[in-house]
């Protein structure tokens, strides 16, 4: 996530307002959204945590995946957050109940929303149909999927951020969503940013302050609501995979993007899947089938502007 380089101006910010408006209503105590096959509640006793979660993932833009499952029997997760009052003379540690079964305790503010992001993210993909699921960025452009695989701290939610704001459609951003034909599937919470990624996007966006919620929390992460993909738009909510890049960060290197072996993408792909094991031979037919469709690379970044032009220069050549 390191990018000190101030980006180029070659970026085109896109426009539109992307921050939702919090207000105070009559639900505050509870957090609900449908997706996929999926009904998730959230109910806290903090209004504030609610509207958190609302920002982190906002109603409109996964109600377009909630209608296609509509009539689908639906599974129903409830959740319960419990914020503790400070007291010096009765410490008592936030929590987390899941169908009435406490799940988790923390005792600072950020460790309770760091685990309901991967709660969140883990009780949504669970409940998609038999999807291989891969840690990597992922974005779409005139209809043509990009993968972006990659480990913690490559720099892969800031270059994800560049390019929804510069105009690609943002689909998720840590764990990409595979159907079995190598398709892939939304799921576009807003992006979660260290400290250095939001500095660098700032430097390219000034305007970015406007789209930013900031939690209460001294881990210093930052919540970006980049423009909501157009899926009501489609006849489908799937797009092929046609541009598979695996992004490194490095300052000493110009930013590129490097042709890459098909075999050689396989076994990295193979690295970044969480549920391969669990799929077996069928995920590996998904891996193989997308690898050998799509084009390769490895993609070398440190200015965010370039990278951008990169990838779009790629798109307009398919």
């Amino acid at each position: 996530m390191v990018l000190d380089t101030v980006v180029s101006q070659s970026i085109t910010p896109a426009t539109g307002p992307a921050s939702p408006v919090f207000e105070e209503r009559p639900d505050d105590a509870l957090f609900e959204i449908s997706v996929y096959g999926l009904n998730l509640q959230i109910a806290c006793n903090e209004p504030a945590f609610i509207h958190w979660l609302r920002y982190l993932m906002p109603h409109d833009r996964f109600q377009p995946i909630a209608e296609p499952h509509a009539d689908e029997g639906r599974v129903t997760v409830e959740f319960q957050v419990h914020i503790a009052e400070a007291d010096p003379e009765n410490p008592e540690p936030n929590r987390v109940t899941r169908n009435g079964e406490i799940i988790h305790r923390a005792e600072a503010r950020c460790q309770l929303q760091a685990f309901m992001e991967r709660t969140i993210t883990r009780e949504v993909t669970r409940h998609v149909p038999p999807c291989l699921l891969v840690h990597a960025g992922a974005a779409v452009k005139d209809g043509h999927g990009i993968l972006l695989p990659a480990r913690s701290k490559s720099g892969k939610s800031t270059l994800l951020s560049a390019l929804a704001l510069s105009g690609f459609e943002y689909y998720s951003d840590e764990i990409a969503i595979l159907t079995p034909e190598g398709r892939l599937l939304p799921f576009p919470k807003s992006i979660t940013l260290r400290d250095s990624g939001w500095q660098a996007l700032k430097s390219a966006f000034p305007q970015i302050d406007s789209h930013i919620y900031a939690p209460e929390c001294e881990g210093r992460l930052r919540h970006l609501a980049v423009p909501a993909p157009n899926l009501s738009q489609r006849e489908t909510l799937s797009c092929p995979i046609d541009i598979i890049a695996f992004p490194c960060y490095d300052e000493e290197m110009t930013s590129s993007l490097e042709p890459l072996a098909t075999a050689m993408a396989l076994g990295r792909l193979a690295r970044q899947s969480l549920n391969l094991t669990l799929l077996g031979q069928p995920g590996m037919d998904t891996l193989f089938g997308m690898a050998r469709q799509a084009k390769c690379y490895d993609f070398w970044t440190n200015d965010l502007g370039q990278a951008v032009s990169l990838l779009a220069e790629k798109v307009a050549q398919l």
